[in-house]
């Protein structure tokens, strides 16, 4: 909890991890990309657990992050705190902080592996795929071999899948022409957590005469 104000300045107990990046933390394929490597920093740096979050998108604070996101994060750390700064104006002092800037882009394969891995073995323990009806994304995708999909955020679950699964993903009309790099997404996410892109189908807008 925050200790009681220093003159002016509000100061804060409890280890913080602030998070800064260009991606949100509400879309399930942004905030994974946000989020995974702290998760890979902390194993290799073998950190205390962050009491609380700050997240920032583009400068701007952001007091929540999305369900899934949220969730991941909390199978891997524990309970998920977003900082909301609640102890009114004037700047804050952490007493211990982790600034966390990276992208999943400067990580090595290997890394990313690792990363993703523990996140899919986390999941699947803090789902109980053996009972109930908890994380069912988790469960679908842990059985799961072959996964046909239209593009969309719901394909970061093949996260959950084991290793050398197979990814085949439809697009809607007009998407080959207008979608711009956003298409290669689950291209590059099936690249990071060891599954195979098998290729991707779309229906071409009718050539102009």
């Amino acid at each position: 909890m925050a200790g009681k104000s220093a003159g002016i300045c509000h100061f804060v107990k409890r280890p913080n991890v602030c998070i800064i990046h260009y991606y949100n933390y509400q879309n399930l394929w942004h905030g994974l990309c946000a989020t995974a490597p702290f998760v890979r920093w902390a194993m290799k740096n073998q950190c205390l657990k962050p009491t609380s979050w700050v997240l920032f998108h583009w400068g701007d604070l952001r007091f929540k992050m999305g369900s899934w996101v949220s969730n991941l994060m909390e199978a891997n750390f524990g309970e998920i705190k977003v900082e909301g700064f609640d102890k009114g104006d004037g700047p804050y002092c952490f007493e211990k902080a982790v600034v966390m800037r990276h992208v999943l882009g400067s990580m090595g394969m290997e890394n990313k592996f690792r990363a993703f891995d523990l996140l899919r073995c986390k999941a699947r323990r803090f789902c109980g795929i053996n009972s109930g009806v908890k994380g069912i994304e988790v469960k679908v995708m842990t059985y799961t071999d072959i996964v046909a999909s239209p593009h969309g955020a719901q394909l970061t679950n093949m996260l959950f899948m084991d290793r050398n699964g197979s990814i085949m993903e439809f697009f809607p009309k007009g998407w080959l022409e207008h979608a711009g790099i956003g298409q290669y997404a689950h291209h590059w996410m099936a690249n990071q957590s060891g599954m195979r892109h098998r290729g991707a189908w779309w229906r071409q807008l009718p050539i102009s005469k």
